[in-house]
């Protein structure tokens, strides 16, 4: 035999891969809904965080001592 030239051995096929981390609390037809949720409801936080500091930009400068007139 031409050990240059063999069939491979059969694979089994692998079971399909979860798109999602499954974590023990978690069913398994739920696919990773309530992560997205999470994650969302964390950006949404973040950027009404930025905003409120944005808005209250010239107070805190103020406060800080960097300017003599807030507004």
């Amino acid at each position: 035999m031409d050990p240059y030239h063999y069939s491979p051995l059969p694979q089994e096929p692998s079971p399909p891969q979860k798109k999602y981390l499954q974590l023990p609390g978690m069913e398994d037809d739920d696919e990773g809904e309530e992560c997205d949720f999470v994650f969302w409801l964390l950006v949404l936080l973040m950027l009404f965080l930025a905003e409120l500091v944005m808005a209250f930009y010239p107070l805190i400068n103020y406060s800080l001592g960097y300017t003599q007139n807030p507004f």
